[in-house]
């Protein structure tokens, strides 16, 4: 199907760095799972990580702006889970392709109910939420989750909570909540992150002294690697790395205030 683009099913690779975790591997995954902080705090490369770890089938479904549309959304929803088991909601998959597209909430209650039909378990990962701005598709996930079959695990990546309760859930004890303070980088994984996957050879008192002027953040981290690795006084450039190193302002631009509104751009800048 032309209009399915495979890249967004696609479980990311994990990086050549990859800093192993155990303390964030989960013992055993609960029904819904919740990823949440910043830009650069390592959701994605977690998630995919903890799925490559899961002997169940995983089915992987990047968002992005345009799964706003109730159609593509439900799309691309019904092909993730088609990756791993192709003869799924046969029905649904036509309802959402149909001219005449149903209500999301009729949708919705037939994909929960081939959810139901599963033979064995599975692990959908929605990555990115933070994407979806739409009300209606807010509510149309709050009623799958509030409804999910015992086969289905969820785990949700975004940058901001969700626009829905988990209220319920967590005083079940059906939820795992994992914030920027969980993700940051010990000193610990700052120095092996520094010092075995980059070979950089910091002592540890540079190696305290990084994690500390880039409070654990990842992407901060990976960005003052990159630039000392062309750096022989290692010292003077951790002393002096901040968030106008020309990396971090790039990084910065294109993930982070790229992404706002026109309207929030102009209030940050005036404010």
């Amino acid at each position: 199907m032309d209009y399915i683009l495979a890249a967004k099913l696609r479980i990311p690779a994990s990086p050549t760095q990859l800093v192993n975790r155990p303390r964030l591997m989960p013992i055993q995954i609960s029904p819904i799972t919740l990823i949440c902080a910043p830009a650069g705090y390592g959701k994605t490369v977690l998630a995919s990580s903890w799925i490559n770890s899961l002997t169940m089938r995983c089915a992987w479904l990047s968002l992005d702006q345009t799964d706003n549309d109730p159609t593509q959304f439900m799309m691309h929803l019904v092909s993730a889970i088609q990756s791993q088991f192709p003869d799924f909601a046969k029905q649904s998959a036509h309802l959402s392709s149909s001219n005449q597209l149903p209500a999301i909430s009729g949708l919705t209650r037939a994909l929960l109910n081939d959810l139901g039909q599963l033979p064995e378990p599975l692990c959908l990962v929605l990555d990115d939420l933070h994407c979806l701005h739409e009300p209606f598709l807010h509510d149309a996930l709050a009623f799958m989750i509030e409804r999910l079959p015992p086969q289905l695990h969820l785990i949700m990546t975004s940058r901001t909570l969700p626009a829905f309760s988990l209220a319920r859930l967590r005083a079940q004890r059906q939820l795992t909540e994992i914030y920027t303070e969980d993700l940051r980088f010990s000193v610990e994984e700052v120095q092996q992150f520094c010092n075995q996957s980059m070979q950089l050879s910091l002592n540890a008192d540079l190696v305290k002294t990084l994690e500390t002027r880039t409070e654990g953040w990842i992407v901060g981290l990976q960005l003052a690697a990159l630039s000392l690795t062309n750096t022989e006084n290692k010292s003077l450039f951790i002393k002096h790395f901040a968030g106008d190193d020309r990396h971090i302002t790039d990084f910065l631009m294109d993930e982070v205030l790229n992404q706002l509104s026109d309207d929030m751009q102009k209030f940050l800048l005036e404010t």
